[in-house]
This record gives structure tokens, C-alpha cells and sequence, in this order.
């Protein structure tokens, strides 16, 4: 069968810049709404948080799903820890953390604020950071579980992501179209504007770029080392969670409205699907995935299927960050 991927609007001079080296190359059906997705490099495997069914999905380096294992309420963002090899996932409404450790097992539940979302490792001072949505802030934790910091930001943020070319965390703010920069000391340094609904972010050593999922445009734009925009990839209805593998050097994108994982990488393959007129090119990124998706003929699904949109979180205001 032939399954939509993604449908945007792109001005005919940049098609090339969007579409000349990266696309969706495979897809991995999971459990129920998808969102959070890391990578561990200890067993060169993909952990999935699926929000919809408090689980987590294990892929391995084939592109398999090898384990499930049970955690808190409505599971939203995973990061790995370098220092102790676990993984730490957001749950939603339980407002806390859970700590996996490599055989799969949850050996520690954190505290955090009010509508944990994002979580990733600081490698510069061994800290995990957690973006509450609806306590707009960010809860800082030590090597020990325990929340030592909380960091205040306008705006409702969602995903947070390191870098370590520069030492910054980048923290994506639903609400307001934008990343923040934060540097060593906490600060907002730069603010970088991205398009709707940002969710998540994701660091790609190969390039040192930023990789954003935004909800509502279906896309993944990519930002470069000067904090521009350079590149925009079209993927499955309502990305959120996003992650690079080192075993293979691709980025893993959750579709919370597929309740499957898009696979972004380097290929040659043709784009098919281009139709449009005057000064605007309508791009139908299109493959063949015959039935790996449980023979689902479109892409279906409302905005209002969109984990953020559910819920107790649903009304929030959108406040933006000057």
C-alpha cells in the first residue's frame, strides 16, 4: 500500500536544500502514542516512551521491538545518563521521573514539578534536567536523584536537549514557536525561532546540529551551530519525541498520531509525490511500507489526538518568552 509520510508547504527554490540529503527510511510500529524516544549506547538500543498504554518499547540495533516495560503515568520524555548508563523517563501525570537501569528494570522514581515532558543529561556538570509544563520551569537533578535546582522560565516548555560543542542546554517552548539557549550558568543566552509547536529536541554529533520536532507543521526542523535554521524535514502527524543513534547514525522520530517510529537518514532515493503551482511547490513525500504499520491506508487522526492536547494540559495559555 502506499501511506502518506508528510505533506508541506515549501517555497520551489528550497525544495532541494529540504530534500537533498535526508528522508524517512523506515518505520517501527510500537505501542500507543509513541512520544519519547533515546538512545543507549551500553546495548545499542532505542527506548520509546508510549504515553498511551505507561510503557516503554525497546528497539534494537534491527530495527526490532525487544522489550516492554512498565513505568508511571502517561510516559512522556527519555534521555540516557552517560555516568550510570541509565534511562531517566518523564511521567506526565505522576509528575515524576523513573530511573531504568540496563536490565530494563525501574530501580528509582524522582520528585519533579507539575507536568514533567523533557528530560536530557547535561554531560558538562552530570545534572538531568526536567521541563514541567505546567510549572513552567525546569527541575535539576544530581547524581544522586535528588532535584538540587529549579531554573523558572516563561512560556511552557517541553523538550531540553545538551550540547556539548558549546556547553548550552537547548529547551524548546511549546507555546511560543522557539528554542532556548541556556548557557553553563543557567541563563538565557539566544532564543531561535522554529515554527508551531515545538515538542522536542535532539543533538546530532556527525553535524553538531539541533534536531526539533514541531507538532503541528509534521516536521523536523534543523538548527546549525549559529543557532539558524538550515533545514526542514517532513515526517509522520504529531512528531514529539526525537533521538540520534550512534550505532547507525540516524535520528529516530516518534509519531504520536501513527503510533509508529520514523527513521531519518542519509539516501539517495527519489522523492515521489511532487505536484504544484506558481511560486509554491506541494511536497507528498510518499513510500511503500506494504503492512508494518498494521495495514493503515492514511494517515488519519485529528489534532486533537496530539498528547499535549490531552488532558488536564490541554488549556494551557500561550504565554511567549521575551
Amino acid at each position: 500500500m502506499i501511506l502518506l509520510v508528510g505533506v508541506m508547504i515549501i517555497p520551489i527554490s528550497d525544495i532541494y536544500k529540504v530534500f537533498a540529503q535526508e528522508r524517512v527510511i523506515s518505520i517501527i510500529p510500537v505501542e500507543d502514542n509513541p512520544v519519547g524516544v533515546a538512545y543507549n549506547p551500553s546495548y545499542n538500543n532505542v527506548y520509546v516512551a508510549n504515553h498511551g498504554s505507561n510503557t516503554v518499547s525497546v528497539i534494537n540495533e534491527n530495527n526490532v521491538v525487544v522489550d516492554t516495560i512498565p513505568v508511571g503515568d502517561s510516559p512522556f520524555g527519555i534521555a540516557y545518563n552517560a555516568d550510570n548508563g541509565n534511562m531517566y523517563v518523564t511521567n506526565l501525570f505522576s509528575d515524576t521521573v523513573s530511573v531504568i537501569d540496563g536490565s530494563n528494570a525501574v530501580v528509582d522514581t524522582i520528585p519533579v514539578g507539575n507536568g514533567p515532558i523533557g528530560v536530557a543529561h547535561n554531560e558538562g556538570n552530570g545534572n538531568m534536567y526536567v521541563t514541567n509544563f505546567i510549572s513552567r520551569s525546569l527541575s535539576v537533578s544530581d547524581e544522586n536523584n535528588v532535584v538540587v535546582d529549579t531554573i523558572v522560565v516563561r512560556g511552557l516548555p517541553s523538550g531540553v536537549e545538551y550540547n556539548p560543542s558549546y556547553n548550552n542546554m537547548y529547551v524548546t517552548l511549546f507555546s511560543s514557536e522557539s528554542v532556548l539557549v541556556l548557557n553553563e550558568d543557567n541563563v538565557v543566552v539566544d532564543t531561535i525561532v522554529v515554527g508551531f509547536s515545538p515538542f522536542f529536541i535532539e543533538y546530532n554529533p556527525k553535524n553538531n546540529y539541533m534536531y526539533v520536532t514541531n507538532e503541528a507543521s509534521s516536521s523536523v526542523p534543523i538548527i546549525d551551530q549559529n543557532n539558524v535554521v538550515v533545514d526542514i524535514i517532513p515526517v509522520g502527524i504529531f512528531p514529539s519525541g526525537i533521538a540520534f543513534s550512534e550505532g547507525n547514525g540516524n535520528m529516530y522520530v516518534a509519531s504520536a498520531g501513527l503510533d509508529a517510529v520514523f527513521v531519518i537518514g542519509e539516501t539517495s532515493l527519489p522523492i515521489n509525490g511532487i505536484k504544484g503551482s506558481g511560486n509554491n511547490i506541494n511536497i507528498q513525500v510518499q513510500e511503500n511500507f506494504g503492512n508494518d504499520i498494521g495495514g493503515q491506508s492514511d494517515l488519519g487522526g485529528t489534532y486533537s489526538d496530539s498528547p499535549i492536547h490531552q488532558g488536564q494540559y490541554a488549556n494551557q495559555d500561550s504565554s511567549v518568552v521575551s
